[in-house]
């Protein structure tokens, strides 16, 4: 009769796990757009991890990036053009109806900047300065009473 001897080596060896990704997270909101007026682009992103397996014993990472990035053109409405004609100093309605309790400064180059009327006051386009007589009807605007 013959006899088998099986021999068994044990061995720490582990083989390496690469990395792969796990689902998208869902969309951010849109940001901000980046203009005050005018057209302008907005953005969001979303992630992932990778984590679906981790890589583990020297395994490679995942290959691409972790983020994408997602934009699209904003136009709040059109910038005045003609607002600073006459020069530096001059205030002038802001064109957004949300926005009346603000006014446009004009800039030494022609250039225009937003400025907001002090707290409970709003802008006037007849005395043109911020007063308590608009006030009332730019609170009614802002909560959208009026279009």
């Amino acid at each position: 009769m013959q006899t088998f001897y099986t021999h068994f080596v044990h061995s720490n060896f582990e083989a390496n796990l690469n990395g792969g990704w796990a689902d998208w997270n869902d969309w951010s909101v849109w940001g901000d757009c980046s203009t005050t007026c005018d057209e302008g682009i907005k953005y969001r992103n979303r992630e992932r991890t990778c984590t679906n397996p981790e890589p583990l014993n020297g395994g490679n990472d995942c290959p691409g990036s972790n983020r994408e990035v997602e934009s699209t053109s904003c136009l709040l409405f059109q910038c005045p053009t003609t607002a600073c004609g006459s020069g530096p100093g001059e205030h002038h309605k802001h064109p957004d109806p949300q926005k009346c309790n603000m006014f446009l400064n004009c800039g030494q180059q022609g250039e225009t900047y937003e400025q907001a009327c002090q707290p409970g006051l709003a802008w006037n386009e007849e005395s043109n300065a911020c007063d308590q007589s608009s006030a009332n009807t730019c609170l009614a605007i802002s909560k959208g009473y009026f279009q």
